[in-house]
């Protein structure tokens, strides 16, 4: 969608929003503050070119004729006039310990080697969305799949410790391979 040339990226849309209209389809931009994002100060001509775009958003979505879903984990970074043309804004809290027990649940599957305590501590201490849970599933099931293992606490206290590691955030206590 996005151009370096002048113009394209408007061009672009357009035809997005034109095309969308006549087949009646539902648009969905995600991560889409980094196309609605903020206007800024014009401080050289990119400046100018980018609030031209946002302008140009603004205006397009406020006419367009079928329905557009914008996902972002950044509401701040959307330009407040986007605010009034929406008609609905959504906001999916974080899990908590309830809803992060049934994501490790769906995400273990019956093959592991985890008691009822185990996984209540993981939902209880662990306070990770459900996409950072799948990460931690997946790199279980292949640690313990390279060893020729059920996925149990070991490999599941590895895998959080790495994934941890990648948000740049200490590990909770009480979590990990117990005694």
């Amino acid at each position: 969608m996005t151009s370096k040339y002048i113009g394209e990226t408007e061009k672009n849309l357009a035809e997005l929003f034109g095309r969308a209209e006549h087949a009646e389809v539902v648009l969905l931009f995600d991560e889409a503050d980094s196309l609605f994002g903020k206007r800024t100060d014009v401080k050289d001509s990119n400046d100018r070119f980018a609030n031209q775009q946002t302008n140009y958003l603004l205006q397009r979505i406020e006419s367009f004729e079928g329905i557009t879903l914008l996902t972002s984990n950044s509401r701040a970074r959307f330009d407040s006039a986007f605010t009034r043309r929406l008609d609905a804004i959504i906001e999916f809290l974080a899990p908590g310990p309830v809803e992060r027990r049934a994501l490790w649940l769906a995400h273990l599957g019956e093959s592991n080697t985890l008691d009822a305590v185990a996984l209540n501590r993981l939902a209880a201490n662990c306070d990770l969305p459900g996409g950072h849970i799948r990460n931690v599933v997946l790199s279980a099931a292949a640690l313990a799949g390279a060893q020729g293992a059920a996925l149990g606490e070991a490999e599941l206290s590895a895998a959080l410790a790495s994934e941890y590691r990648k948000l740049g955030k200490q590990m909770p206590a009480g979590v990990g391979v117990s005694g």
